[in-house]
């Protein structure tokens, strides 16, 4: 056997094996939010008062607005001002971990302000201009008064960091609005998104985002129980996956220059026409006068 060729086989199938490894792996770190730091029953991580780590590992608190982490069937609400609450948080989609986050405040001095988001470092950066597929499951919860919109992940080169608990004023790659997911409570819902990668991003930020100077629609919701909550869109999310779609599904269609000929024409058209628009009636009656009365004038002058 050559030698050189036998080791040229071997790298070529490396890097095909590795190519489908990368197609099907998870890009995102403890999905489920089932490792953690903890190693007990808790309802809001150490950062709740500082920017940083959650208890849930790989993950981050990006903005000064501070998620909730359970990890209990038996998990009691964080409400503010409520500690001892005794009701109880619905059950994770799988597994016994799940986050939640305030997507959208309505009521109170952080009326269209408040915003929630969790963050986390990406197991391999995407490649520009492929295509990917987000899954996750997401509750909105039932004690909500507001819902959210705009709801998606942000995916950046760098990690995004904000002292102020303000939504953040950038568009997500991936992005859900006017879905059933995000206004009908009590039962979790599959999320598929697809999206293009405008770039090689490392870090993933989820929550509901303001864009255009467009805060995150708010729409008022009547319920029996009255709880801090109600001035809050509260959704909880579990089972996050990120993966890349196979090469037989990417969208590689190109995009065709237009005829430059057609395209003259159009112009010229368009030119044509703005010029006739800009030629009134009475423009066009003045020079039909101004002609008529130089006829004549030339008229009585040949007669002399």
């Amino acid at each position: 056997m050559n030698t050189p060729s036998f080791f040229i086989v071997i790298s070529l199938l490396t890097c095909n094996a590795i190519s489908q490894t990368n197609i099907t792996h998870n890009y995102i770190s403890n999905p489920g939010f089932e490792d953690n730091i903890a190693g007990k029953q808790v309802i809001s991580g150490p950062s709740q008062l500082r920017i940083g780590r959650l208890p849930a590992t790989f993950w981050y608190q990006p903005a000064n607005g501070t998620p909730d982490y359970y990890n209990s069937d038996s998990s009691h609400y964080f409400l503010p001002g409520q500690l001892n609450s005794s009701l109880l948080v619905p059950k994770a989609e799988e597994g016994k971990c799940r986050m939640s986050i305030i997507a959208y405040a309505g009521k109170g001095w952080y009326k269209n302000l408040y915003s929630e988001y969790i963050q986390s470092q990406l197991k391999i950066s995407l490649d520009s201009g492929k295509q990917y597929q987000l899954r996750f499951f997401l509750y909105f919860d039932s004690l909500s008064g507001f819902t959210a919109s705009n709801f998606g992940a942000l995916f950046t080169p760098d990690s995004i960091r904000s002292h102020r608990p303000n939504a953040f004023r950038k568009k997500p790659q991936a992005i859900l609005q006017n879905d059933s997911a995000l206004t009908v409570p009590g039962k979790w819902n599959e999320i598929n998104l697809k999206f293009t990668s405008d770039g090689f991003h490392q870090f993933i930020t989820v929550g509901s985002f303001e864009y255009n100077e467009m805060c995150p629609c708010e729409r008022k919701r009547n319920f029996g129980r009255k709880t801090e909550l109600q001035k809050f869109a509260y959704y909880h999310l579990d089972n996050l996956s990120l993966t890349r779609l196979p090469d037989s599904l990417q969208n590689n269609e190109k995009k065709t220059e237009p005829n430059p000929i057609l395209c003259h024409r159009k112009i010229s058209k368009r030119r044509f026409a703005a010029r006739f628009k800009k030629t009134s009636l009475i423009t066009l009656y003045a020079t039909a006068v101004y002609g008529g009365a130089y006829l004549i004038y030339l008229n009585q002058k040949g007669k002399k």
